[in-house]
């Protein structure tokens, strides 16, 4: 049996962009038949809402997140995460 790990949603510091970021990967996956985590980790998708990355580096930087994922999906995350950030008048804590 698999083991699932659960995320208490207080520990999400931005639970929409999460929720936002977990059904792109989802219609990502489903697009190219794969499992949801060949797509992104659920540690990369923590680590996106917790920085908020704004650029291909920063992205890069966000543990779990590699070249391929960038080249592949930064220009998605990324602008799923701009649009958040507009609409939630969210500001990033460095």
């Amino acid at each position: 049996k698999k083991k699932t790990t659960v995320i208490a949603s207080d520990e999400i510091p931005h639970p929409a962009l999460y929720e936002e970021l977990r059904s792109w990967r989802k219609e990502e996956a489903e697009d190219r038949s794969l499992p949801v985590y060949a797509i992104m980790h659920q540690k990369a998708l923590l680590g996106i809402v917790q920085s908020l990355p704004t650029s291909d580096k920063e992205l890069l930087a966000v543990p779990h997140v590699g070249k391929r994922t960038v080249q592949q999906y930064g220009e998605s995350i990324l602008q799923i995460i701009k649009t958040f950030v507009q609409s939630a008048d969210v500001t990033k804590s460095v």
